[in-house]
């Protein structure tokens, strides 16, 4: 089943997240001049569906922007792991990386309509306490096994 088969229902907010980062075009529409996230068409604008939030309001500039910060950390996560001497601090950074690569892909999956909504949040943009302080504590570990 897909979502435009159920729009009011089951597909509603894969639909809207889709709508929302398609109006946002190449510039967006503006800091808090979103439609969908400011009319609260988009549900979860915060946590949730905040990739399409991002892309509807700052465009494919601003989401690329984003996505190149994560890669940016992804990027140091790798020389991180080549230059760690323990195989333990090997296997964490790893599996780190694995988890906050994944994460992401299925966030910014989830948000442009390609997978299932699975209510998983944007390491490090998405509100909410839990999330940010498992991703910092992750990274914090990281670069304490990188530094030894």
């Amino acid at each position: 089943m897909t979502p435009a088969e159920d729009p009011l229902g089951a597909g509603y907010n894969s639909l809207q997240s889709t709508i929302a980062v398609g109006s946002g075009k190449i510039f967006g529409t503006g800091l808090g001049k979103g439609i969908q996230t400011q009319l609260a068409f988009l549900p979860e604008k915060q946590t949730d569906f905040i990739f399409a939030a991002t892309a509807e309001e700052l465009g494919m500039i601003g989401a690329g922007l984003v996505l190149l910060v994560t890669f940016v950390i992804l990027f140091r996560l790798t020389a991180f792991l080549e230059k760690a001497v323990s195989p333990a601090a090997r296997a964490y950074i790893s599996g780190f990386f694995l988890i906050y690569l994944v994460q992401i892909f299925v966030h910014v999956g989830m948000n442009m309509g390609m997978l299932p909504i699975t209510g998983l949040p944007f390491p490090l943009l998405s509100a909410g306490g839990s999330s940010l302080l498992a991703t910092m504590t992750g990274l914090g570990i990281a670069l304490g096994a990188y530094k030894r």
